[in-house]
């Protein structure tokens, strides 16, 4: 986000970056540009609101994490602190949608009302998903925007009110021009895949769609498998220890099988019982990992290079998954291998030498926590922003702006803002 500013005539004040490594890459990108922003590691540090709000005209915000324990949140707390204290003239913030039905976000709604507590109001496409479904803020599938990867995404843009009417209807974002970028683009050449990219298992082929395009991942099937590389996550069987033990150790019609269908951070597992299990009684649980006797068999998605990447996630480690899979149709045989450190970073957008600069910024503890050198440069992966949208979004916002300096009157200072 803050290099797509850069490169649009900004200056970038600061960054905020929980992910130490990603912290260090961002402002080596931005050293690049003659940029030399404060870098914190939360919204919650003092120094922002120390900035000089006559300054502070734009804030772009990616998807922030979820909070931990008893700290607040940094989106509906933090963001709406600093918004009140340094007053821009707008704030864009992309949000993962969390509600319970197509594109809905309680995490926008809260942000919406409290963001209007403070003075300022979202402003909307009048066309586009969002408004199709009747949503106050934009939704937009990344794919669809000409990037590689699939990401659901609600966008709010928010002005002070007091300037409702000056900048006009919020335009849709739109692809730039050029042919769709599908999953198969980003792979490397087949002669530099390792065979230890490859699963073992049974796979099984999903019915061929009508019609396929790169604006949504093409599932090409699901891998059985047992292999050792995978560990116990989404879509695993297992057996629990105390049924187990009832079971005398051995699978049966009678062992209580379990499917896994979600993770809850590094320790802990939903699961429910498998369609057609004999058991009765509690058919959904949540427990420990180590409460896990044996896992049977785990099924994993398997995507086709013809459609888009699925969704890149900063949490490879906890849901114990790793990086996604793709069809193989290249060689002798199609076969299903995981996707490569390289492959997800050109699906995101990054250079393949930003790759190489990200290698050599990962301090020695980093690189000692994971001795395959890969898991840092997935979770940066997966927290980025795809290089499209962060540009789309840029752009929009740099043309707002520049419409406001010419339609409204700024002052240094104006009772409680710098604007009249």
């Amino acid at each position: 986000m803050s290099l797509a500013a850069t490169r649009v005539g900004m200056t970038c004040l600061a960054i905020v970056e929980a992910h130490l490594p990603s912290r260090a890459l961002a402002l080596a990108r931005l050293e690049d540009e003659k940029q030399r922003p404060l870098a914190c590691e939360s919204v919650f540090e003092e120094e922002l609101l120390l900035l000089n709000a006559n300054e502070v005209e734009l804030i772009v915000v990616g998807p922030a994490p979820r909070p931990s324990g008893e700290e607040p949140d940094q989106l509906t707390v933090g963001l709406v602190q600093l918004v009140e204290q340094l007053r821009p003239l707008l704030v864009c913030v992309e949000i993962v949608p969390d509600g319970g039905r197509l594109g809905s976000s309680e995490t926008a709604s809260k942000l919406l009302r409290l963001m209007k507590t403070i003075g300022y109001g979202n402003h909307a496409p009048h066309t586009g998903r969002g408004a199709e479904l009747g949503l106050p803020y934009e939704l937009i599938n990344t794919a669809e925007l000409g990037c590689q990867q699939q990401k659901n995404r609600a966008l709010l843009l928010f002005e002070p009110v007091n300037l409702k009417g000056a900048t006009g209807p919020l335009p849709e974002l739109r692809p730039p021009p050029g042919r769709d970028q599908t999953l198969g683009d980003a792979l490397r050449p087949l002669a530099e895949v390792p065979e230890t990219s490859y699963l073992s298992g049974r796979y099984v082929p999903y019915e061929k769609p009508e019609s396929d395009h790169a604006t949504y991942p093409l599932l090409a099937g699901h891998l059985y498998t047992t292999d050792a590389a995978v560990g116990v996550g989404v879509g695993s069987e297992v057996t629990l220890t105390e049924e187990a033990k009832e079971a005398g150790g051995r699978r049966s019609e009678n062992s209580g099988l379990w499917r896994v269908v979600a993770t809850q951070g590094d320790r802990k597992l939903e699961v429910v019982r498998k369609k057609g299990d004999a058991h009765t009684g509690n058919q959904h649980r949540v427990v420990r990992r180590d409460q896990v006797a044996m896992h049977h068999v785990r099924r994993l998605e398997v995507w086709h290079p013809r459609g888009v990447g699925t969704a890149l996630r900063a949490s490879w480690k906890s849901t114990g998954a790793g990086p996604p899979l793709v069809l193989e149709t290249r060689g002798s045989e199609p076969r299903a291998r995981r996707l490569s450190v390289v492959e997800l970073w050109l699906l995101t957008g990054l250079p393949i030498q930003e790759l190489t600069r990200f290698e050599r910024l990962l301090d020695e503890g980093a690189r000692q926590v994971n001795k395959d050198g890969d898991l840092e440069a997935l979770v940066a992966a997966g927290r980025a922003t795809p290089t499209v949208l962060a540009e789309l979004m840029v752009a929009r916002a740099a043309e707002r702006l520049q419409l406001m300096q010419k339609r409204l009157c700024l002052l240094p200072s104006v009772g409680d803002g710098r604007f009249c």
